[in-house]
């Protein structure tokens, strides 16, 4: 796993981080799908980083309940700001505070 190597690495619960990678790359037609419902431009023409960051976002709503929207969507921006485009925080928090209350009604 390439992000081993990295200096906070250790502070990673690897177990969580690997059940949501399978997650993501097990679905991401589907992620796409729920993206190009949403968003406001063509799925293809999204910064792939922040694409990314968007998959993380959705599977965590859709399938870890455990985990309050407002966390989900606060560590999405955060990603945002530090991995992203500029201003592309703005964009991932749009998007995930739309699809929220889609993926999870009841919260």
């Amino acid at each position: 796993m390439q992000f081993a190597g990295q200096r906070d690495f250790a502070l990673v619960d690897v177990e969580y981080f690997r059940l949501l990678l399978d997650e993501i790359l097990g679905d991401t037609a589907a992620l796409d799908s729920l993206l190009a419902e949403r968003a406001d431009r063509p799925i293809a023409q999204l910064d792939p980083v922040e694409r990314g960051i968007l998959w993380l976002g959705l599977t965590e709503l859709q399938r870890h309940r455990e985990v309050p929207v407002k966390v989900v969507i606060n560590e999405a921006v955060k990603l945002a700001h530090e991995f992203g485009a500029q201003d592309g925080h703005r964009y991932i928090n749009a998007v995930l505070d739309q699809l929220a209350p889609v993926l999870r009604p009841v919260d």
